[in-house]
């Protein structure tokens, strides 16, 4: 009987599924973003809200930007082009970001307010 040497056949990099999975369910369940994101829920951004223009390009909401930048901040990271380079790249920062990416250009003057 010839048994192959690996658990599985070889990887298949491009295979795609049927029906994808929450990519978040790869975070842990205790995972400290869960927590921020309960916090974030409670900021109250109305009085920053009301001060937009409908017109030019939509804004990303200030809570994200908000919440994206403490929680950056809380887990060491300060350069506006690392918090970009986080949101493309780390899940955790990608469920803080919802799955949007600010710029860093967008980032970087809000860390002198």
């Amino acid at each position: 009987m010839n048994v192959p040497p690996f658990k599985d056949s070889p990887i298949e990099a491009n295979q795609h599924l049927l029906f994808p999975s929450n990519l978040f369910d790869l975070l842990a369940d205790d995972h400290d973003c869960f927590l921020y994101e309960e916090l974030f829920k409670q900021i109250d951004t109305t009085a920053v809200e009301q001060q937009y223009s409908h017109l030019g390009q939509r804004a990303y909401h200030p809570r994200l930007i908000v919440s994206l930048l403490i929680y950056a901040y809380s887990h060491g990271v300060f350069s506006s082009r690392d918090i970009q380079r986080r949101c493309q790249q780390d899940l955790a920062f990608m469920y803080i970001a919802q799955m949007q990416c600010p710029d860093f250009r967008v980032l970087s003057p809000l860390k002198w307010l």
